[in-house]
């Protein structure tokens, strides 16, 4: 079982806009069988993604972004997956007609794991095509 719940909020000026994003997930219990235990525990934690992201117009049809993310997961009944991660990064919007986007970005992450007990770093890099009806 599984709850999520997702906001955005969007200001947008002629030279930029400025959205923030939020998203919660709340876990439920999973079955768990070992030969001979049969339980139900919460294997992964809940979830809050606070995402923020301002986009500069640079000329008419490309933006530069930059994107900053926090990602904290609580520990769960395992008590070994709780995480605290940062994100940032940046990329480009490319518009291509007033309904379709091309977008590339990559961040780079950095956060803790299992009560300090491991270092997360990484890097993302993605690019997405939009089509707004």
């Amino acid at each position: 079982d599984k709850l999520s719940v997702v906001e955005n909020v969007f200001i947008n000026m002629d030279k930029f806009s400025i959205m923030f994003s939020g998203k919660y997930i709340s876990r439920g219990k999973s079955k768990i069988i070992y030969p001979g235990i049969d339980t139900e525990k919460k294997i992964l934690g809940n979830e809050l993604d606070i995402i923020g992201t301002v986009s500069l117009k640079l000329i008419n049809a490309i933006s530069l972004n930059l994107i900053t993310e926090s990602v904290l997961i609580s520990e769960s009944d395992m008590k070994n997956d709780s995480a605290q991660v940062l994100g940032f990064g940046g990329g480009f919007t490319i518009k291509f007609t007033k309904r379709s986007f091309l977008d590339i970005l990559a961040k780079y992450y950095v956060g803790n794991s299992n009560k300090d007990d491991s270092d997360l770093k990484g890097l993302s890099a993605a690019t997405y095509s939009r089509l707004v009806f």
